[in-house]
């Protein structure tokens, strides 16, 4: 007992110096590469040019989304950054907020449910590199992150009479909440209404009933927002998709939500922890006890996993929604288990299984981030040889996934333009192509293609301006097909390799002069 005791005096240490630990990948890799992250830091760069500088390239190119989707909060926070900080420094900064916010933010929430509950909030480590963070959906880890804290707020002054701060404080929470994702919004809301009915066993209808117009108050903006999406959204943006019965399923034992690289490799060692959290939970309920919000966090839970299946992978807010619907299933689930009556040495095992388990997994992931961090910077320092104000096609034969947008860390540093920009395409971001600039309809399907057509002299000549560069990323050996055999033709009439650049995976060529 005076070893627990004295254990427990250290927790707190503990948590955050394997808090800390975890931050490591962060801090050794510059870039810290995930897969759509290039694209968020580009496109943060492009936003700060048309709200700071006057860019005449960015501006021919760009325009301000006109209508508010749910996908912001990452790009204006990383333009906002920009004006005193340089894009590595900016990259790493918002990767460890989500990180240190995250992990903290459960940890007090764990704490707003059971004052005992230190060691509980570790089973948040391995939910630190999920498989949406490690995609770069930076704009949902964001609010996945932050969720924590308005959830803390509501269930502390719930049961008092709101103030005008406090409620400005909750209208600006869950619009910080709505651009990061509409799930997190969602689930912010089913959270706090079911928070609210849990009351209702007390007969006090009228506190219930004053909780319930706060929340209609808090919630109108955002619905406002939703109905302005809704209605100048077009439906075939994204058409809704589900996946199999049998696919969910196993992405809910399968932990689906911790696998990023490899999922065959990967799976069997995050089933072992879904085994361990179904031993958790048949454990505590061996020891249930009475709680205020046990209730209440079972009937989350249940909805949640509920919504895995009711919810399409893919619809008007984007895809890959069902890993991210598991991810949150679990969340609530640990939730849960800390309002149950686990024994203090059960806490402390509990503890130092997650953390294990997380760093484990992270070790086992840190050599493959490190290929995609060394072959990122890459295209860093390609961007030094390329004359700010230039116009580059970047062309893309590599069969690895990973590399798709690895090319936007060109533009993070000054004024280039890329012509590969899916978010522009997608119009679920800030911003968005100006009408007829979008390169893909004069210029060719190099964006998606690893065969890409490219016709340089449409594009040039529709848009009235000349491109400087082209990019090849892992040139094919041979052309074969008309395709390359033809963007080939193209490059050697127009461009030549740039001088002093060897690096074969990904080569610079530059416009001929006077051509």
């Amino acid at each position: 007992m005076f070893k627990i005791e004295k254990l427990n005096k250290k927790e707190p240490t503990l948590f955050y110096f394997f808090l800390l630990i975890h931050l490591l990948p962060v801090i050794l890799l510059t870039p810290f590469v995930s897969l759509d992250g290039a694209a968020h830091l580009y496109n943060g760069r492009l936003l700060h040019s048309l709200f700071f500088e006057s860019s005449n390239i960015v501006n021919q190119f760009f325009e301000f989304n006109p209508v508010p989707q749910p996908n912001w909060i990452c790009q204006t926070l990383t333009a906002l950054l920009l004006t005193f900080l340089p894009a590595w420094l900016v990259e790493k900064i918002i990767i460890s907020l989500i990180i240190l916010i995250g992990a903290i933010g459960f940890r007090l929430l764990t704490f707003e449910f059971n004052t005992k509950s230190g060691w509980m909030s570790w089973l948040y480590f391995p939910m630190i590199y999920n498989f949406a963070f490690s995609l770069g959906f930076y704009n949902y880890a964001i609010g996945f992150s932050m969720i924590s804290f308005l959830l803390i707020f509501w269930i502390r002054n719930r049961n008092y009479n709101f103030n005008s701060t406090q409620f400005i404080f909750l209208i600006i929470g869950t619009i910080v909440l709505y651009f990061s994702h509409i799930l997190i919004f969602l689930f912010a809301g089913l959270f706090m209404f079911i928070i609210t009915m849990n009351d209702y066993r007390l007969n006090d209808k009228k506190k219930i009933w004053t909780q319930l117009k706060s929340l209609i108050i808090i919630f109108i903006p955002v619905l406002i927002l939703s109905l302005w999406v809704i209605f100048f959204t077009s439906s075939n943006t994204n058409p809704t998709q589900y996946t199999t019965f049998i696919d969910r399923i196993n992405n809910i034992i399968s932990a689906g939500f911790l696998v990023f690289f490899d999922f065959n490799k990967d799976a069997p060692f995050t089933r072992a922890y879904f085994v361990t959290l179904i031993a958790i939970t048949i454990w505590s309920l061996k020891n249930f006890s009475i709680h205020p919000y046990q209730k209440a966090m079972m009937m989350i839970t249940i909805s949640c996993f509920l919504l895995i299946f009711i919810i399409p992978d893919s619809l008007a807010s984007g895809g890959i929604i069902t890993v991210r619907i598991v991810q949150i299933f679990y969340l609530t689930w640990m939730i849960w288990l800390i309002t149950l009556n686990i024994p203090r040495r059960g806490r402390v095992v509990i503890a130092f299984i997650s953390v294990l388990f997380s760093l484990v997994l992270s070790v086992r992931n840190y050599s493959r981030r490190k290929d995609l961090s060394d072959f990122a910077i890459t295209y860093m320092e390609a961007a030094k040889r390329i004359e700010k104000g230039s116009i580059v096609v970047p062309l893309n034969y590599d069969s690895n996934w990973l590399h798709n947008h690895l090319c936007d860390y060109m533009g993070v540093d000054k004024d280039i333009v890329v012509l590969k920009n899916y978010e522009a395409v997608s119009k679920s971001f800030p911003l968005v192509w100006k009408k007829g600039m979008d390169p893909e309809l004069h210029l060719g399907d190099f964006p998606a293609s690893k065969m890409p057509c490219i016709t340089i002299s449409n594009f040039e000549k529709y848009s009235g301006l000349k491109v400087n560069y082209i990019t090849v990323q892992m040139k094919p050996e041979l052309a074969n097909d008309s395709c390359t055999k033809s963007t080939f033709q193209q490059l050697d009439s127009f461009f030549e390799p740039l001088t002093q650049w060897t690096n074969t995976d990904v080569r610079i060529y530059k416009r001929r002069i006077n051509l």
